[in-house]
């Protein structure tokens, strides 16, 4: 990158600034499957933030950023959450503050207002105000553990299933209300899946071994949406992507393809209705990462293997396959798509270790020499680790630095 370059990207950090945000970034008896069963809580749940700084609402604008020296200053609009040390911390503002204390804290999700995290406290479900003075337990004990958690949009719901000691998923649905208290069991033992919501929150998607079913939050109703042969990977895991469509009529997903059979890319309404094949490749067989949905749902990135190397191709809903890369057997692979669907990252065992091309050029998607643990604020740019240095960059230009000692993924919410 020239200096021209950088100093073009140094200066619109402080036209932001001042002018300015940056815009951004079935079940065989469904009847007896959604049975609600109270739980009584302890008053563990519900959280007083009265006393909480008030915090903005969610914006469609990007993060306003300066950068001074080697660091990052990030303005109020944007707040991050990440993990150090077993704990929380928080970018706000351009400082960084330590939001919990527990020692063993992980996995934060933040809900869309801003004034709730969630969070693994060892093996238990928890809950912070963004303030810290308000720390509590929602869910966990020594049969059940919390698995898959999330807050459902705009509201302080958190979404949940659990699994056994063992780690193994025990396909459940709970919900947690933190304004009101209590937990509902929606969805009992083998009845539920992996989650994926629309993109409105008002239907979720539960996969299973050898199907996929649509629960409707709003009335409990589940039915069968897709069911294939099912499949599982070395660990016991089964696995698909799961696309949702901005419309929410329905989504995209693809069913891997298992001894010599073909993966296949499908639509299917989240109504119900005949499932739609729209394309099929002959990729890696029963790995997770082999294939990626672009999230315009219109192409899907995979990884094809010839003896000795492995290939890196894009097809299409019109069928046209194309090869973009090639490597030696698992020296090279693939990590998704771009916000805007017309780039991917991939990586390769030299470093810098990730690229990001359109199919015509690459270019590194960061100026260190490890990339990791991404999360994408917009199109353009990232939050990631370079081992365990907290780093922001704009794709193309220098990095900043955020945090050291961090682990895990960072997680990020717009504010206005």
């Amino acid at each position: 990158m020239t200096k021209r370059i950088f100093t073009f990207f140094y200066k619109l950090f402080f036209f932001a600034l001042y002018s300015g945000f940056l815009m951004a970034c079935v079940v065989e008896n469904p009847a007896e499957a959604t049975k609600a069963t109270e739980v009584t809580t302890q008053n563990e749940m519900s959280l007083d933030l009265s006393t909480q700084e008030p915090v903005p609402t969610v914006a469609n604008e990007q993060e306003s950023i300066v950068a001074q020296g080697d660091h990052l200053q990030i303005d109020i609009n944007i707040l991050i959450v990440y993990e150090k040390s077993g704990n929380l911390w928080i970018t706000k503002s351009g400082k960084n503050s330590q939001l919990t204390n527990g020692g063993n804290d992980s996995r934060p999700k933040i809900s869309d207002d801003g004034e709730l995290v969630a969070f693994l406290r060892k093996n238990e479900l928890w809950v912070v105000s963004l303030t810290g003075k308000e720390q509590k337990r929602i869910f966990g004990s020594a049969d059940e553990l919390p698995l898959q958690f999330d807050f459902e949009a705009h509201t302080h719901r958190i979404f949940f299933s659990t699994a056994k000691p063992d780690g193994e998923p025990r396909q459940n649905l709970m919900v947690a209300d933190l304004d009101r208290g209590g937990i509902q069991t929606l969805l009992l033992a083998g009845m539920a899946g992996e989650f994926t919501p629309s993109t409105d929150w008002k239907i979720l998607t539960l996969f299973q071994s050898g199907r996929i079913l649509t629960y409707d939050i709003s009335t409990g109703n589940v039915q069968l949406a897709f069911q294939f042969e099912h499949f599982k990977l070395e660990d016991g895991r089964y696995t698909s992507d799961i696309s949702w469509m901005d419309n929410n009529f329905g989504f995209k997903t693809v069913i891997p393809g298992d001894g010599g059979n073909k993966s296949r890319l499908f639509f299917i309404f989240g109504s119900g209705g005949e499932p739609a094949l729209l394309a099929e490749f002959q990729g890696n067989n029963l790995s997770e990462d082999n294939s990626f949905i672009s999230p315009d749902g219109t192409r899907v990135l995979y990884l094809k293997r010839y003896g000795d190397r492995d290939e890196i191709h894009v097809v299409d809903i019109s069928t046209a396959d194309k090869t973009y890369k090639a490597g030696e057997r698992n020296k090279i692979g693939i990590l998704g798509w771009a916000p805007n669907s017309k780039k991917w990252i991939y990586w390769v065992e030299q470093k810098p270790n990730v690229l990001i091309t359109d199919g015509v050029s690459d270019q590194p998607l960061s100026d260190m020499p490890m990339t990791e643990n991404i999360k994408w604020i917009n199109e353009n740019s990232i939050l990631f680790l370079n081992g365990s240095d907290l780093r922001f960059v704009i794709i193309g230009s220098k990095s900043f630095l955020i945090d050291r000692e961090v682990t895990g993924i960072p997680e990020f919410l717009l504010l206005r």
